[in-house]
């Protein structure tokens, strides 16, 4: 009875084994799988976490806020700057003594170098600036015949620069005339002596008249009818108690044509009064 007990474990016995080196087989094939499987998947999440530094490092530099500029690259734009700076100094230098200019400033007005000789068509006030605003200026009066030098002329303006002695003066072109032969036509005045004409076109028309007459204080006479000019068509002066004839009136005008030492001049009515003869 014993033997067949002991008969009959056995087989039972035998399969337990088996059963148990099998799950033991299993164990361990999986312990080794998953141990080399680890290391894979360590490796990949290593690559994985090195791609997410880097593009978080990449990332982080693009939202970084502009740097400074280093010290030398602070030297070098300072470098450039001043290159510019002396180059623009450069260019705004003006032209060295004894060169050659084309042109030269007076105030505002630009003169074009020129060299010529020129004589009044018939007389010009010589004025120490190019203006006619005013009479102060004027130097002196030349007529037809007497040369001038010019040194410079400015066509926009109608002004010539001109050398009178050691002094520099300026006249109105028109008035000049390079031609030394030129005259100033014969018939200056009108047909109607009674009508006379000024230097800035105006015609004065006078009506005969016999009298008497004195300043009031004293007054000047002139060649025209007109003080545009200013004190270059002042011929003399009368002072009060001096006497002249008048032989005509402009009342539109304002003047009176006189006879004074011999001479037909003009006076501002309004600066004179009637005496006996």
């Amino acid at each position: 009875m014993k033997n067949f007990e002991e008969e009959s474990v056995r087989p039972w016995m035998v399969v337990m084994l088996i059963l148990g080196l099998t799950v033991l087989t299993a164990a361990v094939c999986a312990v080794l799988w998953y141990s080399t499987h680890r290391d894979k998947a360590e490796e990949g999440g290593g690559n994985s976490l090195a791609e997410a530094e880097t593009s978080v490092s990449e990332s982080s530099e693009e939202s970084l806020p502009e740097q400074e500029p280093t010290e030398s690259e602070s030297l070098l734009s300072e470098e450039e700057e001043e290159e510019g700076e002396e180059k623009q100094s450069e260019e705004s230098i003006p032209p060295e003594e004894g060169e050659e200019e084309s042109e030269q400033v007076t105030g505002t007005m630009v003169f074009t170098e020129k060299e010529d000789q020129v004589t009044p068509k018939e007389a010009v006030n010589l004025r120490s600036a190019p203006t006619t605003a005013d009479d102060g200026n004027i130097v002196v009066q030349v007529k037809n015949g007497e040369l001038l030098t010019r040194t410079g002329i400015n066509e926009d303006t109608g002004w010539s620069r001109l050398q009178y002695g050691e002094q520099t003066v300026y006249a109105v072109s028109r008035y000049l005339t390079g031609n030394m032969e030129y005259s100033p036509p014969k018939s200056a005045q009108p047909a109607n002596p009674n009508r006379v004409n000024t230097a800035e076109g105006r015609s004065i028309d006078f009506t005969d008249c016999d009298d008497w007459i004195s300043p009031k204080e004293y007054v000047n006479l002139r060649i025209e009818p007109s003080t545009v000019q200013g004190n270059a068509t002042v011929s003399c002066r009368m002072e009060y108690g001096d006497k002249a004839h008048r032989t005509g009136c402009s009342e539109d005008s304002g003047w009176s044509r006189v006879e004074y030492d011999g001479k037909v001049l003009y006076v501002v009515t309004s600066l004179i009064y009637e005496v006996e003869p």
